[in-house]
Protein backbone atom coordinates (compact mmCIF):
# COMPACT_ATOMS: atom_id res chain seq x y z
CA UNK A 1 0.00 0.00 0.00
CA UNK A 2 1.38 3.41 -0.95
CA UNK A 3 2.08 6.10 1.62
CA UNK A 4 -0.75 8.19 0.19
CA UNK A 5 -3.25 5.33 0.56
CA UNK A 6 -2.09 4.66 4.11
CA UNK A 7 -2.72 8.29 4.99
CA UNK A 8 -6.20 8.12 3.47
CA UNK A 9 -7.05 4.99 5.51
CA UNK A 10 -5.73 6.57 8.71
CA UNK A 11 -7.64 9.79 8.10
CA UNK A 12 -10.84 7.89 7.35
CA UNK A 13 -10.46 5.85 10.54
CA UNK A 14 -9.97 8.98 12.65
CA UNK A 15 -13.02 10.63 11.09
CA UNK A 16 -15.16 7.58 11.89
CA UNK A 17 -13.94 7.45 15.47
CA UNK A 18 -14.58 11.15 15.98
CA UNK A 19 -18.04 10.67 14.50
CA UNK A 20 -18.72 7.96 17.06
CA UNK A 21 -17.47 10.23 19.82
CA UNK A 22 -14.64 8.02 20.94
CA UNK A 23 -11.04 7.11 20.27
CA UNK A 24 -8.32 5.09 21.96
CA UNK A 25 -4.75 6.14 22.77
CA UNK A 26 -2.30 3.49 23.97
CA UNK A 27 0.60 4.72 26.09
CA UNK A 28 3.29 2.07 26.06
CA UNK A 29 5.47 3.47 28.83
CA UNK A 30 2.72 3.54 31.47
CA UNK A 31 0.97 0.44 30.08
CA UNK A 32 -2.40 2.17 30.31
CA UNK A 33 -5.19 2.66 27.84
CA UNK A 34 -6.85 6.09 27.54
CA UNK A 35 -10.39 5.79 26.25
CA UNK A 36 -12.10 8.96 25.08
CA UNK A 37 -15.83 8.35 25.13
CA UNK A 38 -18.41 11.07 24.50
CA UNK A 39 -16.29 13.83 25.96
CA UNK A 40 -14.82 11.83 28.87
CA UNK A 41 -11.34 10.37 29.20
CA UNK A 42 -11.30 7.11 31.15
CA UNK A 43 -8.06 5.42 32.17
CA UNK A 44 -8.12 1.63 31.89
CA UNK A 45 -5.21 -0.41 33.26
CA UNK A 46 -3.66 -2.93 30.92
CA UNK A 47 -4.41 -6.62 31.53
CA UNK A 48 -2.28 -8.07 34.30
CA UNK A 49 0.00 -11.07 33.85
CA UNK A 50 -2.38 -13.18 35.96
CA UNK A 51 -5.32 -12.29 33.73
CA UNK A 52 -3.29 -13.10 30.62
CA UNK A 53 -2.23 -16.42 32.15
CA UNK A 54 -5.85 -17.22 32.98
CA UNK A 55 -6.96 -16.50 29.42
CA UNK A 56 -4.15 -18.70 28.06
CA UNK A 57 -5.09 -21.54 30.43
CA UNK A 58 -8.75 -21.38 29.46
CA UNK A 59 -7.69 -21.67 25.83
CA UNK A 60 -5.18 -24.50 26.25
CA UNK A 61 -7.16 -26.58 28.76
CA UNK A 62 -10.48 -27.10 27.04
CA UNK A 63 -12.55 -29.74 28.87
CA UNK A 64 -15.48 -29.41 26.46
CA UNK A 65 -13.77 -31.15 23.52
CA UNK A 66 -15.90 -34.24 24.20
CA UNK A 67 -19.51 -33.70 25.30
CA UNK A 68 -19.67 -36.87 27.43
CA UNK A 69 -16.51 -35.91 29.32
CA UNK A 70 -17.63 -32.30 29.73
CA UNK A 71 -20.98 -33.37 31.19
CA UNK A 72 -19.20 -35.71 33.59
CA UNK A 73 -16.84 -32.94 34.74
CA UNK A 74 -19.82 -30.81 35.74
CA UNK A 75 -21.40 -33.67 37.71
CA UNK A 76 -18.17 -34.47 39.54
CA UNK A 77 -17.95 -31.00 41.08
CA UNK A 78 -15.59 -28.12 41.64
CA UNK A 79 -12.26 -29.78 40.86
CA UNK A 80 -12.75 -29.32 37.11
CA UNK A 81 -13.63 -25.64 37.10
CA UNK A 82 -11.98 -24.09 34.01
CA UNK A 83 -10.09 -21.35 35.85
CA UNK A 84 -8.37 -23.79 38.22
CA UNK A 85 -5.71 -26.46 38.09
CA UNK A 86 -6.81 -28.55 41.03
CA UNK A 87 -4.58 -30.62 43.29
CA UNK A 88 -6.56 -33.43 44.94
CA UNK A 89 -5.21 -35.63 47.75
CA UNK A 90 -7.11 -38.86 48.42
CA UNK A 91 -6.33 -41.02 51.44
CA UNK A 92 -7.65 -44.54 51.57
CA UNK A 93 -7.06 -48.23 52.17
CA UNK A 94 -5.97 -50.62 49.44
CA UNK A 95 -6.76 -54.30 50.05
CA UNK A 96 -5.17 -57.10 48.03
CA UNK A 97 -6.11 -60.53 49.37
CA UNK A 98 -5.70 -60.47 53.17
CA UNK A 99 -3.28 -57.51 53.02
CA UNK A 100 -4.61 -53.97 53.63
CA UNK A 101 -2.39 -50.90 53.39
CA UNK A 102 -2.83 -47.16 53.59
CA UNK A 103 -2.47 -45.42 50.23
CA UNK A 104 -2.27 -41.72 49.41
CA UNK A 105 -3.02 -40.64 45.84
CA UNK A 106 -2.10 -37.10 44.79
CA UNK A 107 -3.66 -35.97 41.50
CA UNK A 108 -2.39 -32.62 40.20
CA UNK A 109 -4.18 -31.28 37.16
CA UNK A 110 -2.12 -29.73 34.36
CA UNK A 111 -2.87 -28.04 31.06
CA UNK A 112 -2.45 -31.45 29.38
CA UNK A 113 -4.23 -33.64 31.93
CA UNK A 114 -2.75 -34.53 35.30
CA UNK A 115 0.35 -35.70 37.14
CA UNK A 116 -0.18 -38.45 39.74
CA UNK A 117 1.79 -39.70 42.74
CA UNK A 118 0.90 -42.90 44.60
CA UNK A 119 2.33 -43.37 48.11
CA UNK A 120 1.68 -46.94 49.30
CA UNK A 121 2.55 -47.89 52.88
CA UNK A 122 5.38 -50.41 52.97
CA UNK A 123 6.40 -49.65 49.39
CA UNK A 124 9.86 -48.10 49.30
CA UNK A 125 9.24 -46.10 46.10
CA UNK A 126 6.74 -43.44 45.09
CA UNK A 127 4.85 -44.51 41.98
CA UNK A 128 4.30 -41.75 39.47
CA UNK A 129 2.63 -40.96 36.17
CA UNK A 130 3.09 -37.72 34.29
CA UNK A 131 1.88 -36.50 30.93
CA UNK A 132 5.50 -35.90 29.90
CA UNK A 133 7.11 -39.18 30.99
CA UNK A 134 4.30 -41.67 31.58
CA UNK A 135 4.71 -44.42 34.20
CA UNK A 136 7.75 -44.36 36.44
CA UNK A 137 9.00 -45.01 39.96
CA UNK A 138 10.97 -42.66 42.20
CA UNK A 139 13.87 -45.12 41.88
CA UNK A 140 13.71 -45.22 38.08
CA UNK A 141 11.73 -47.39 35.70
CA UNK A 142 8.59 -48.98 37.15
CA UNK A 143 8.43 -52.79 37.20
CA UNK A 144 5.47 -54.77 35.89
CA UNK A 145 3.68 -54.99 39.26
CA UNK A 146 4.02 -51.25 39.76
CA UNK A 147 2.66 -50.61 36.27
CA UNK A 148 -0.39 -52.78 36.98
CA UNK A 149 -1.08 -50.93 40.23
CA UNK A 150 -0.75 -47.52 38.55
CA UNK A 151 -2.98 -48.72 35.73
CA UNK A 152 -5.78 -49.59 38.14
CA UNK A 153 -5.60 -46.61 40.50
CA UNK A 154 -4.89 -43.98 37.87
CA UNK A 155 -6.81 -44.92 34.74
CA UNK A 156 -9.82 -46.74 36.24
CA UNK A 157 -11.14 -43.47 37.62
CA UNK A 158 -13.80 -40.83 36.89
CA UNK A 159 -11.07 -38.17 36.68
CA UNK A 160 -9.43 -39.90 33.74
CA UNK A 161 -12.76 -40.15 31.94
CA UNK A 162 -12.76 -36.34 31.98
CA UNK A 163 -9.06 -35.65 31.38
CA UNK A 164 -8.25 -38.28 28.72
CA UNK A 165 -9.65 -35.91 26.07
CA UNK A 166 -6.72 -33.54 26.65
CA UNK A 167 -4.20 -36.11 25.45
CA UNK A 168 -6.21 -36.92 22.33
CA UNK A 169 -8.31 -39.91 23.45
CA UNK A 170 -11.37 -40.60 21.31
CA UNK A 171 -14.86 -41.01 22.77
CA UNK A 172 -17.73 -42.94 21.21
CA UNK A 173 -21.20 -43.72 22.54
CA UNK A 174 -21.52 -47.49 22.15
CA UNK A 175 -24.99 -48.15 23.59
CA UNK A 176 -27.78 -46.39 25.48
CA UNK A 177 -30.10 -47.59 28.27
CA UNK A 178 -28.22 -50.88 28.57
CA UNK A 179 -29.47 -53.54 31.01
CA UNK A 180 -27.57 -56.52 32.46
CA UNK A 181 -27.49 -59.43 30.02
CA UNK A 182 -29.34 -61.66 32.49
CA UNK A 183 -32.04 -59.08 33.35
CA UNK A 184 -35.58 -60.44 33.13
CA UNK A 185 -38.77 -58.70 32.06
CA UNK A 186 -39.39 -57.46 35.61
CA UNK A 187 -35.92 -55.86 35.93
CA UNK A 188 -36.05 -52.53 37.80
CA UNK A 189 -32.35 -51.91 38.42
CA UNK A 190 -30.02 -49.31 36.89
CA UNK A 191 -29.66 -48.62 33.17
CA UNK A 192 -26.43 -47.41 31.58
CA UNK A 193 -25.12 -45.43 28.67
CA UNK A 194 -21.85 -47.04 27.59
CA UNK A 195 -19.01 -44.81 26.34
CA UNK A 196 -15.83 -46.24 24.83
CA UNK A 197 -12.64 -44.23 25.36
CA UNK A 198 -9.72 -45.23 23.11
CA UNK A 199 -6.22 -44.07 23.90
CA UNK A 200 -3.96 -42.37 21.32
CA UNK A 201 -0.66 -44.00 20.42
CA UNK A 202 1.74 -42.13 22.70
CA UNK A 203 4.45 -44.76 23.13
CA UNK A 204 4.89 -47.78 25.45
CA UNK A 205 5.60 -45.87 28.69
CA UNK A 206 2.97 -43.14 28.40
CA UNK A 207 0.12 -45.18 26.96
CA UNK A 208 -2.00 -47.27 29.37
CA UNK A 209 -1.60 -51.02 29.02
CA UNK A 210 -5.28 -51.21 28.18
CA UNK A 211 -5.74 -49.22 24.97
CA UNK A 212 -9.49 -48.77 25.55
CA UNK A 213 -12.04 -48.59 28.33
CA UNK A 214 -15.81 -48.97 28.47
CA UNK A 215 -17.45 -46.61 30.96
CA UNK A 216 -20.93 -47.55 32.19
CA UNK A 217 -22.67 -44.29 33.09
CA UNK A 218 -25.79 -44.61 35.22
CA UNK A 219 -28.74 -43.06 33.36
CA UNK A 220 -30.38 -41.89 36.60
CA UNK A 221 -27.37 -40.42 38.43
CA UNK A 222 -25.14 -39.48 35.50
CA UNK A 223 -22.20 -41.02 37.40
CA UNK A 224 -19.97 -43.95 36.47
CA UNK A 225 -20.96 -47.33 37.93
CA UNK A 226 -18.21 -49.44 36.37
CA UNK A 227 -15.27 -49.45 33.98
CA UNK A 228 -14.30 -52.43 31.82
CA UNK A 229 -10.82 -52.76 30.30
CA UNK A 230 -8.52 -55.51 29.10
CA UNK A 231 -5.00 -56.23 30.30
CA UNK A 232 -2.78 -59.14 29.20
CA UNK A 233 -5.79 -60.82 27.62
CA UNK A 234 -7.90 -60.56 30.78
CA UNK A 235 -11.06 -58.51 31.16
CA UNK A 236 -10.83 -56.26 34.21
CA UNK A 237 -13.99 -54.80 35.76
CA UNK A 238 -13.76 -51.85 38.17
CA UNK A 239 -17.03 -51.24 40.02
CA UNK A 240 -17.66 -47.90 41.73
CA UNK A 241 -19.94 -47.72 44.77
CA UNK A 242 -20.95 -45.35 47.57
CA UNK A 243 -20.53 -42.12 45.63
CA UNK A 244 -19.85 -39.40 48.20
CA UNK A 245 -19.92 -35.61 48.08
CA UNK A 246 -16.84 -34.24 49.87
CA UNK A 247 -16.17 -30.49 49.85
CA UNK A 248 -18.13 -30.06 46.64
CA UNK A 249 -16.53 -33.02 44.84
CA UNK A 250 -18.22 -36.33 44.07
CA UNK A 251 -15.96 -39.38 44.40
CA UNK A 252 -16.60 -43.13 44.75
CA UNK A 253 -15.86 -44.21 48.31
CA UNK A 254 -15.44 -47.86 47.30
CA UNK A 255 -13.90 -49.44 44.18
CA UNK A 256 -13.63 -53.18 43.55
CA UNK A 257 -11.64 -54.75 40.71
CA UNK A 258 -12.54 -58.23 39.49
CA UNK A 259 -11.60 -60.59 36.69
CA UNK A 260 -13.71 -63.65 35.83
CA UNK A 261 -15.72 -62.97 38.98
CA UNK A 262 -12.66 -63.10 41.25
CA UNK A 263 -11.70 -60.03 43.30
CA UNK A 264 -8.28 -58.64 42.48
CA UNK A 265 -8.22 -55.73 44.92
CA UNK A 266 -10.40 -53.14 46.66
CA UNK A 267 -10.03 -49.48 47.49
CA UNK A 268 -11.86 -47.68 50.31
CA UNK A 269 -11.72 -43.90 50.60
CA UNK A 270 -10.91 -42.39 54.00
CA UNK A 271 -10.72 -38.69 53.19
CA UNK A 272 -10.13 -36.06 50.51
CA UNK A 273 -8.62 -32.61 50.39
CA UNK A 274 -7.91 -30.32 47.48
CA UNK A 275 -6.44 -26.95 46.61
CA UNK A 276 -5.83 -24.71 43.65
CA UNK A 277 -2.18 -25.24 42.66
CA UNK A 278 -1.69 -21.50 43.09
CA UNK A 279 -2.36 -22.01 46.80
CA UNK A 280 -5.17 -22.26 49.31
CA UNK A 281 -6.13 -25.59 50.83
CA UNK A 282 -9.77 -26.63 51.20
Amino acid sequence: MSLRNKRIVLLTTLILMVALGSWIIVTGSSRKVLLYLKGRIVTQPAKTAAESDKRERLTSRNLSLQSEAFNMSRRLGSRFQPDKLQRTVLNGTLTVGPDSRHVEIIRTQTDRGEDVEIHLAGHQNVLEWTEADGVRSSSGAANQNDRLLIERLLFDSPDQFVLAQLRGASYSLVSTTVRPTDAGDDYSGPLWNVVRVAEPDTGPTKKPQSSWRLYYINVSTGLIDKVISESAGQKIVAEFADWTDLRGDKVPAHIRWTTSGQTLMQYDLIGLSHADTRGGNK
